[in-house]
């Protein structure tokens, strides 16, 4: 087999195992109309019961991002240290397991904890590709790759979600069969990816991953990065990015069934438009990640940013209607989206390098992901006390000041690119 056709098989093979992560992570947003339901149910039913089913379901979900960014902030420098198919494989068992556990249902204080257990597993997953990736393909090719790959978390997700919204409109399940399936299948995806997945080619595998200059190296680039402002507010970019992104990702399903009376299977394919607009985008972006340069793609997060916040206030509008909503949803998804991948692709190269970019990687998504946090229980809680209208403003007001803190970053990166033409 040629190399170009074993890069060819590390994409698909990737491409496959993270779309199958996304079993174990999306199935709480698909199922969240189910187990509202399911809990409303054992707390005496009503309005009441339901507004308190939804804002458990928010404290699941934020806690799990929580554990999930936490461990973003340590699972990329573990993948430099030890090498991304072993923190690659973990992550999948560990998925796997705590799915099927969520599945067994119980109190919430049990659900929350598996589902946090889960989580964290799993935030082992994207920084150990970048780390698999960057011993693969060159650095003129790496963003190609990344693009590729990151249609795994976007159109993987979308057909995710479109797949469990079909299996729940037809065969009207229960909550925990839908997570029985999702660790099923990623089960299965995990056995393939034990025999088949490796670091690099053969002959090119690093061994000297855990050693004691490594890991010197890879603690250096950490500090070097803390102490770094501009990354820093790259990292404010990506917890607005990701806030927003999450809001959706989270929501949308159990906002098109309260605000537009969509069926709950309906309701959960719909919402596959959010991903699956952003992977068009990202493959787009993609491709000229290098061309455009970091001045270039400083302007594209900025734009997207100021992009998503005027249209998260459109749809925030009482008046909106569910054909305007499911309009609306896949252009948030490819303006916020598409920018948001190079941050944690090839903005994370540029940070950390080839030996550094899942270390970079991981920091970035982990503190991104504190803006999940605040997705999942503030999404629940505004929802709640004051209608989906004013929880979607106020994502909106974050995307525009996040722009302005672009424009700031924006300015950063075109004037060391005119210090640096200016050197002889």
């Amino acid at each position: 087999m040629t190399r170009r056709a074993k890069q060819i098989r590390i994409l698909i093979l990737l491409m496959v195992g993270y779309t199958g992560y996304y079993l174990c992570r999306s199935s709480l947003s698909v199922a969240a109309p189910l187990i509202q339901a399911d809990l409303a149910a054992g707390h005496g039913g009503g309005a009441a019961a339901m507004d308190w089913a939804k804002q458990q379901i928010g404290w699941i979900a934020s806690l799990g991002t929580l554990v999930y960014a936490i461990g973003k902030l340590f699972s990329g420098a573990l993948a430099d240290l030890f090498g991304g198919r072993r923190v690659y494989l973990t992550s999948m068992a560990g998925a796997v397991v705590f799915t099927f556990a969520f599945a067994l249902g119980g109190p919430v204080m049990f659900l929350a904890s598996v589902w946090m257990a889960n989580q964290l597993l799993q935030s082992g997953g994207w920084p150990s590709i970048i780390k698999i990736s960057s011993g693969w393909f060159s650095q003129s090719r790496f963003a190609s790759a990344v693009a590729i790959l990151s249609l795994s978390w976007l159109a993987g997700d979308a057909l995710v979600r479109w797949l469990l919204g079909l299996y729940i409109a037809a065969a009207s399940p229960t909550w925990q069969s839908v997570f029985v399936l999702a660790a099923a299948g990623l089960g299965l995806i995990f056995l393939m990816s034990l025999w088949l997945v490796r670091d690099a080619p053969r002959d090119e595998e690093d061994h000297e991953l855990g050693s004691h200059d490594h890991k010197q190296q890879i603690k250096g680039v950490a500090k070097g990065l803390l102490k770094n402002p501009v990354f820093w507010m790259v990292c404010g970019l990506a917890f607005v990015f990701t806030m927003g992104r999450e809001a959706l990702l989270t929501w949308t399903p159990l906002m098109l069934v309260e605000r537009h009376g969509l069926a709950d299977g309906k309701a959960g394919q719909f919402s596959a438009l959010f991903p699956l607009a952003g992977a068009v985008a990202v493959l787009a972006l993609g491709f000229t990640a290098v061309r455009i340069g970091r001045t270039g793609r400083a302007a594209v997060m900025t734009i997207g940013l100021a992009a998503s916040g005027a249209l998260f206030f459109v749809l925030a509008r009482p008046t909106v209607t569910a054909d305007t909503a499911l309009l609306l949803i896949p252009l948030i998804g490819a303006v916020l989206i598409g920018p948001f991948s190079y941050l944690t692709g090839v903005a994370a190269q540029d940070f950390g390098g080839k030996s550094g970019g899942a270390t970079a990687a991981g920091l970035l998504e982990g503190i991104g992901y504190f803006g999940g946090v605040a997705a999942g229980q503030g999404m629940a809680v505004l929802s709640v006390r004051f209608g989906w209208s004013t929880a979607f403003q106020v994502v909106g007001v974050a995307a525009f000041a996040a722009a302005a803190m672009g424009a700031a970053y924006w300015g950063v990166e075109f004037r060391a690119k005119q210090a640096d033409s200016k050197v002889p």
